[in-house]
């Protein structure tokens, strides 16, 4: 049976879920949106390299 997560990993899935949230946000300065969107792009390859 696998090792449940640590919180690290929910820490960086709570990340993600903000950087899409704030990429998505219409309200927001398009330069906020696209940091934001690469945020979560980078958060999203750093949680899929500690779960393999």
């Amino acid at each position: 049976m696998p090792e449940p997560p640590d919180d690290e990993v929910y820490d960086l899935i709570g990340a993600i879920d903000a950087g899409i949230s704030a990429a998505e946000n219409e309200e927001l300065p398009p330069e906020l949106r696209e940091i934001s969107r690469g945020m979560a792009d980078n958060l999203s390859a750093n949680l899929r390299d500690q779960t393999n």
